[in-house]
């Protein structure tokens, strides 16, 4: 795994940020940004992004989960994945999980890269 292999491909990277925008980010090769939120983290669609998300910023598009994950962990869950599997999500970039499971579930260690199926199974752990 290369940063290359990870930038020729679709990938989702977890938005670990103080003020985070929402759960996380879902990149493209094409540069279009889908970002993932919920109702806890992040706006509902792109109305509300565009109110607090500066134009330079602003993701391509918004899949909302319209829950809260925290009270709802297996839903979420569930609903997370399921939106990774649509857009063909092949990687996950989780800089905090990397420290916290197994290294032979992590693709690439200094980079925190995860396949989704490893990262998937990580955080079912």
């Amino acid at each position: 795994m290369t940063t290359k292999d990870l930038l020729n491909s679709t990938y989702f990277q977890i938005d670990y940020r103080s003020l985070p925008s929402g759960i996380g980010h879902i990149n493209y090769e094409s540069g279009d940004v889908v970002l993932v939120t919920e109702s806890d983290s992040g706006p509902k669609d792109m109305e509300c992004a565009r109110k607090v998300i500066r134009e330079e910023y602003l993701p391509s598009s918004i899949d909302h989960i319209p829950f809260s994950m925290g009270e709802y962990w297996e839903a979420g869950q569930a609903a997370l994945e399921a939106i990774l599997e649509t857009h063909d999500v092949k990687y996950v970039i989780d800089s905090e999980l990397s420290y916290e499971v197994e290294e032979d579930l992590v693709e690439d260690m200094e980079y925190h890269i995860f396949t989704l199926q490893n990262w998937l199974k990580a955080r079912a752990a």
